[in-house]
């Protein structure tokens, strides 16, 4: 009986440990030659593809993402031709992707490109549109969008929040993307992105 009570004590602890972890936060700071900003994300997000910078002639783009650990789900075989056998398949749950291009050379304003992604997942049947709004980031007023829309690869319905705004020759935006489960989660952290993002000098 003692070492059961040691064992749930034991997983306790560890439980906790790894909560307050990852409800901690972390400072992402990205300085190259397009942009500089910086934000706060949850430990929850513990990879990073990224900061990757895109400077030619024809775009200059760059942009960071954070990712939560990988998860695993049983479906059926995704591959065309494949047999419809159970496959489990491994996916990013969440991510929050902080952006910044020059769209200037194309005339794409910010709200342009808000209204491009809101066509493109109005095309998905179980598209719907849960928000819209504008707020205020770094100080720029940015324009809002929150929807669910199907699933291309893992979990059939995905939440979807994304602020877009310009600031100078750049049009900037924040996305967040996640299984539909974890809706109420992400759109607290896409909130907390917001809230403390800041570009740099």
């Amino acid at each position: 009986m003692k070492f059961l009570i040691l064992t749930v004590l034991f997983s306790g602890l560890v439980f906790v440990a790894c909560k307050a972890d990852t409800d901690s936060y972390r400072v992402m700071t990205v300085k190259n030659r397009i942009a500089g900003f910086s934000f706060e994300y949850r430990a929850y997000y513990n990879d990073l593809d990224g900061p990757s910078v895109q400077d030619t002639a024809a775009r200059k783009f760059t942009y960071v993402t954070v990712l939560a650990p990988k998860n695993h789900m049983r479906t059926v075989n995704p591959m065309p031709g494949g047999k419809q056998d159970t496959v489990v398949i491994e996916y990013t749950p969440a991510s929050i992707e902080v952006s910044a291009a020059d769209y200037n050379k194309y005339h794409i304003s910010a709200h342009e490109y808000l209204q491009a992604s809101l066509s493109g997942a109005q095309k998905w049947p179980n598209f719907k549109l849960l928000e819209q709004y504008t707020t205020t980031v770094g100080g720029v007023q940015a324009e809002v969008i929150v929807y669910q829309v199907d699933g291309i690869f893992g979990p059939p319905l995905k939440f979807n929040a994304a602020a877009y705004w310009q600031n100078g020759d750049l049009v900037w935006s924040i996305e967040a993307d996640a299984e539909i489960g974890m809706a109420d989660t992400v759109r607290s952290d896409f909130d907390h992105v917001l809230q403390t993002f800041k570009i740099l000098d």
